[in-house]
């Protein structure tokens, strides 16, 4: 893109405010060839968000309806590989920490995890929607330890998870 005089900027815009029509402005300036959109917290029902921007869009990890070009990771079958890697490894009680937040890829994730613990009965998968920040998941994964045996492993869908799950390992150290 740099060797053609391109320039890639990136907007983070919250789609919870009112600022819509700035986002569509912004979008349609003459010096905008194209729009990515980082999409993995949009609905379908979000989809009116993007009308009006007549560019070249891709959209990336949201489903919002075959008459836009996307790109989407493959949550379901990787959170799926994964729990059977560590099925494969012997692991068989294994905590899968959620956030309580439902957005596209999360829910893929989850889907793909509780699709293999459907799969594999003796595999002790357990979802587990523990808060949406580092700090609230952080404290509900102390609760869950002090009522349930630890698991033998543990897959998080998001960073939230992972950094709750590194802190307590490193407060018990």
């Amino acid at each position: 893109a740099k060797e053609r005089g391109y320039q890639l900027e990136t907007l983070f815009f919250n789609i919870g405010s009112d600022n819509v029509e700035q986002l569509r402005y912004a979008c349609m300036q003459p010096d905008v060839a194209a729009v990515v959109v980082a999409g993995s917290e949009l609905r379908r029902e979000d989809r009116y968000l993007l009308d009006g921007i007549a560019k070249p869009m891709v959209v990336y990890d949201a489903d919002l309806g075959s008459e836009l070009a996307q790109v989407q990771l493959d949550n379901a079958n990787s959170a799926y590989s994964l729990a059977q890697y560590l099925y494969a490894e012997g692991k068989r009680n294994v905590w899968y920490l959620a956030r309580q937040i439902d957005i596209y890829n999360y829910e893929e994730r989850r889907y793909g995890f509780a699709a293999f613990c459907a799969d594999h009965p003796d595999f002790s998968g357990q979802i587990l929607r523990l808060g949406n920040s580092v700090q609230e998941m952080l404290e509900a994964l102390k609760v869950q330890l002090q009522s349930k045996k630890p698991p033998q492993a543990i897959l998080a869908e998001s960073f939230h998870g992972t950094l709750a799950a590194l802190q307590l390992k490193r407060s018990h150290e």
